[in-house]
């Protein structure tokens, strides 16, 4: 099973939130998750990876994205080794 397989990242769009879910095994990891716009690169965000305890992160983004299509960059590093996973989202 890849590491894509083992990360979900999904937009919940009742409560306006990016929710990351990873392992219970990474939830010691570190690293960043980036929103770029492909429409606008002036509209790109980044934020901190902060996991709790059962390794998932919720990220309100309130008002500060608008519609439409998003690419995710969740880079992170953990036990040493380095992840990387792309996808794209519309909110």
């Amino acid at each position: 099973m890849s590491i894509k397989d083992q990360i979900n990242i999904s937009y919940e769009a009742k409560a306006k939130t990016i929710k990351l879910e990873f392992p219970k095994s990474m939830t010691s990891s570190s690293g960043e998750l980036a929103l770029f716009r492909p429409s606008n690169k002036f509209m790109d965000k980044k934020f901190k990876l902060k996991l709790n305890n059962d390794g998932s992160m919720d990220i309100p983004l309130g008002k500060s994205l608008t519609s439409g299509l998003w690419h995710v960059q969740l880079d992170w590093i953990s036990d040493g080794k380095s992840y990387y996973v792309e996808e794209s989202i519309v909110l």
